[in-house]
Order: C-alpha cells, then structure tokens, then sequence
C-alpha cells in the first residue's frame, strides 16, 4: 500500500503547462518522472547482490567444511556416550565395564575398531587443566591452561589419528606404572621446540610427573574453525573417570550396527544407558547447522529480492519503451535499425545495473566483514563468489531489459507517430 500510494501521489501534482504544450512525452520529463521507480530498481538489485554474496558465501563455506580434514577420519565412525554416573558403579566396577564393553563391542561384525573417549572432537566442548611444564618458564600472563582429553586404548587407531613419534599407549601403561602422556605437533612445536619426547609436565598443584612417550597429528579438538590448539592426551588405563564415550569404527555404515551396540551394552548393564547416539558425520554437520541454515535463509531472500528486481526493471524498461513510443517511430522512421533500438533502451536499463551492482557490491564488502569469523576456508571477499554472483545478477537483469527493448523494435512508425 505504502509504496502504490507514491505514483498516486505524484499523479496529484501533475504541470499542467507541459501536458497543454504537448511536451509530456519528452526525454528530460521522462528522466523525472522515473527517478523514484529507478531509485528502487538500484535499492533492489544492490541488496539482492548483497544478500546473493552473502548466500555464496555460506555455501562455499559449508562446501569446504565437508571437504576439509579434521586431522582424524570422520567416515564410518559412530559416538554413543555411555551414562555411567547415574549407575552408582565403583571405580573397580567401572572399569570392569569399559573393559567388557570394548571387547564385546570389538568382536562385532562389521566392526573395525572401538576406544573410549572423555571429549568427542569438534562437539563443542572440552577441558583444561593448569599445566606447568618441565624446563619451560611461562611469559608474564600466559595462559598455561591446556586442552586435555582422557583416552582408552586404540584411540587413536579408531580415530585415524597417526603418531607421527614416539608411541602409542599400551598395556604396560596401567596404574601403578610412571604416568605417560601423548601430546599433538601444536603442544610439541610451542612448549618444547618439537621436540616433546622424553620431556615431562605435571597437572596443578600435582607433584608427579607425567612423561610425554608419544606425539599425535594435529586433529580438531573443539571446533572445525578452530587454529590448531596444544592438546594433551591421558591414558584412562592411567586415569580413571566415568561418563566416557564410546567411538566405534565400522567397515560400513555405522547406523547398522546402532542396535547391537545397544544390545551389549543392556546385556552388560541396564542401568547404563547410551545416549547422544550419533556418526561422526552428522555431529560435524551439527556443527554446521547454523552456515546451513544461513546458506538457505539468505539464498531465499537473495533469490525473492532478484525476482523483484528483474520485475522492478522489465516494468520500468516497459513503461519507458511505452512513454518513447513517438520518439522510438521518429527514430525508426529516419532510418534506425534494431540494434541501433535495442541499444537505446538496454543502455538505458544497463545504467540502472551498473549503478545498483557498484552500490550491491559496496554493501556487500562492508557486511560481510562480521561473517569473516564463522566462514571456513573461503575469503569474506572470495572473488570467485562474488563474481559468479555478479555475473547471474546481470545476466538475470540484461534479461529483464532486453524483453520490452526487442518489443520496442516491433514497433510500427506509422502507429508510433500517432501515439499519443
């Protein structure tokens, strides 16, 4: 209602004086008349473009997010975690439990290999722990709170994570035994030069030393977007705790063995439920729910604003052709050919574009500053999004202009020279 009551509006106030002269139809008057429908025509089209970019942006963000290697194998692996504080089971108990429930897990068929895990990578959450490091003296004010997870045997063959040196937990690292711990290339590479082995820290207030005996490839811990953080990995053997997860490796779909993992784990005992059932697949894309959501919001809006626009210039270029219908006759009369017309009225229409894309492009340069922080591996200023984008936007729009133009060519100049 709002924007049909302004060319009311502006009909109220009409000049006599040129409509008596018979001057109604010049160019000049033309170009006043049609600075409010050009004016919305460009604000159309430049946050159509911008809402594109933004959608492409998303997109590709979530393209590459699926591509990209977490630093451990997310395919055909499974998460349950296992409900064992409510239980009221013994340290010993526990234990007995996760022992029992990995071997009966492991004899599976179609299962490949199954750990336990007190932190489930890029889930969002994690712990830390005030760590003081042997022979490395902390700068004033440095966060010596490091990423800490507490891990069951094969973890990190069931994770695909490589120990790239020293070695991996084993069944002489039980308790009782000197502490062991395996730290990732970031820990090593900022605490210890590289080279961690052999080297020792210890936790808070704790006396006891822990001795590094292996150095695992940088995975996600926390977050897929997240720099490479030092992590320090506990053996469970070592470190007893309830509450772990289960992570199974399968040889196929892990969906398919859901329900004999439920099995064991009744059969084992009832009252520890599974819970937070999920592939690793989909608790990656969990994480990507919100780029998704994003992706197709603005995708919407992008498309629904592009459609206006192309219907706000098809209407404009036909209001044009119709109100230069006499000037368009004269012209044709005196010898202009169809592309000589055709040029006339897409140049008219290819100034709105070029206004309304500078002014898109501008717009979507600033705001997609704020998306800088939650993309993954794409630019806020990807030149392929932006000019895949602008490209569609002109060709839809180039479309839109050049309709009423080819009809303007159609005209007759005997019909055209008395139209009034």
């Amino acid at each position: 209602m709002l924007f049909g009551l302004a060319p009311a509006l502006q009909a109220t106030r009409l000049n006599l004086i040129p409509l008596l002269k018979d001057d109604s139809h010049s160019y000049r008057q033309h170009l006043r008349r049609l600075g409010l429908r050009d004016g919305l025509v460009i604000a159309q089209l430049a946050l159509s473009l911008m809402l594109l970019i933004g959608a492409g942006l998303f997109v590709r963000s979530l393209q590459n997010a699926f591509r990209f290697d977490p630093g451990f194998a997310a395919q055909n692996l499974m998460t349950a975690s296992l409900a064992t504080r409510g239980a009221n089971l013994s340290r010993e108990q526990g234990r007995s439990l996760y022992d029992e429930a990995l071997q009966r897990i492991g004899s599976l068929p179609d299962v490949q290999s199954v750990t336990l895990t007190a932190v489930v990578p890029v889930s969002g959450g994690g712990e830390r722990r005030g760590v003081q490091l042997e022979g490395y003296q902390p700068q004033t004010g440095e966060d010596t709170e490091l990423n800490t997870n507490t891990v069951g045997s094969n973890y990190f063959r069931t994770m695909g994570i490589p120990i790239v040196a020293g070695r991996d937990f084993n069944s002489q690292d039980k308790e009782g035994t000197p502490r062991v711990l395996i730290v990732n290339e970031e820990l090593a590479r900022r605490y210890f030069g590289g080279s961690a082995l052999g080297k020792r820290l210890r936790f808070g207030s704790d006396p006891t030393f822990n001795e590094i005996v292996g150095v695992a490839r940088n995975a996600k811990h926390r977050s897929l977007r997240e720099a490479p953080l030092p992590v320090i990995y506990i053996p469970l053997s070592q470190e007893y705790r309830g509450g772990m997860t289960l992570m199974v490796r399968t040889a196929g779909n892990p969906a398919g063995v859901v329900g004999a993992v439920r099995n064991e784990m009744r059969t084992l005992n009832k009252d520890v439920p599974l819970f937070s059932v999920a592939t690793m697949p989909e608790r990656i894309g969990d994480q990507l729910a919100t780029d998704r959501m994003m992706a197709v919001l603005l995708s919407v809006f992008g498309g629904g604003g592009l459609l206006l626009a192309s219907i706000g210039i098809y209407g404009v270029m036909g209001y044009a052709v119709a109100q230069r219908t006499h000037e368009i006759g004269i012209r044709i009369a005196l010898g202009a050919e169809q592309r000589d017309i055709l040029k006339l009225i897409v140049g008219q229409g290819l100034v709105l574009i070029l206004i309304g894309v500078s002014l898109g492009l501008a717009l979507a340069f600033a705001a997609t500053r704020v998306l800088k922080s939650v993309l993954f591996g794409v630019s806020a200023s990807d030149p392929v999004t932006f000019g895949s984008v602008v490209m569609l936007l002109v060709g839809v729009a180039l479309l839109a202009c050049y309709l009423p133009a080819r009809r303007a060519t159609k005209v007759d100049p005997l019909v055209a020279l008395r139209y009034e």
